[in-house]
């Protein structure tokens, strides 16, 4: 039961529970390019020139093929014996992030080994880097993708996880044409086993678990919403046609 309780307590399973989205954006979607690499045939001086000529705290350190080693961080190569090798004074191996990891793992990865950028690797290669800023940029962008800015919505929002039932009202409706009170935003979906960036013209399914993050205020507007059901349309009711 440890793994769980430990699974449960790694910094991506909160990520991902404060900004659900952050599990349907992938951290290439945030990785730039790295301003330094290091080969790592590199002394500890050739080392240095490289990351302070491109102004940068640390560069990855790859091999001839461009698979990274780990990286290494300016601050503590600097006293080193510029003849050494760099491979003997690598700063970290990891985190090495995935480029089809989700946000949350990248930033879960990068808080559990208390590092504010790592490299990116695609099909073993290094890719590129990513620093927790650009892991938040790459979120916000995702987020203005949706149906509803986040602009406005006070710290101390809540997020509510809402499972739609089969005969709700927003149930087989396009995210678009749902009247969503003001200040909420649709952050993901859950269908199945996977996480969606909504988008307007998804359309909303019974069984769908969607979060929504909202204003306290919208609070009482948006559980009257999702209660809401869809009038039963009898015979009797509907005048005859023909």
């Amino acid at each position: 039961g440890s793994q769980l309780a430990s699974r449960a307590d790694s910094p991506a399973h909160r990520f991902r529970f404060a900004l659900p989205l952050l599990s349907a954006v992938p951290a290439g979607q945030a990785t730039r390019q790295a301003r330094a690499i290091v080969p790592l045939a590199a002394t500890v001086g050739e080392a240095i020139r490289l990351i302070e000529v491109a102004g940068v705290p640390g560069a990855p350190v790859v091999r001839k093929d461009g698979s990274i080693v780990g990286l290494v961080d300016l601050a503590a190569i600097e006293g080193l014996p510029p003849e050494d090798p760099i491979e003997d004074h690598l700063t970290a191996r990891e985190p090495i992030i995935a480029a089809d990891d989700a946000l949350d793992e990248a930033l879960g990865a990068l808080a559990d080994h208390h590092r504010d950028w790592a490299p990116v690797a695609a099909d073993g290669r290094l890719d590129g880097i990513i620093s927790v800023r650009d892991a938040i940029t790459a979120y916000r962008a995702a987020l203005n993708g949706n149906v509803r800015q986040v602009r406005g919505l006070r710290a101390g929002g809540l997020l509510l996880e809402i499972e739609v039932g089969a005969d709700a009202l927003i149930a087989s409706r396009l995210v678009s044409d749902i009247p969503w009170p003001r200040d909420t935003v649709l952050v993901a979906v859950e269908r199945g086993e996977s996480v969606l960036v909504p988008r307007g013209d998804m359309r909303v399914q019974p069984g769908d678990r969607l979060s929504i993050f909202a204003d306290p205020s919208a609070r009482a507007e948006l559980d009257r919403l999702i209660a809401a059901t869809r009038p039963v349309e009898s015979e009797a009711a509907s005048p005859a046609t023909g």
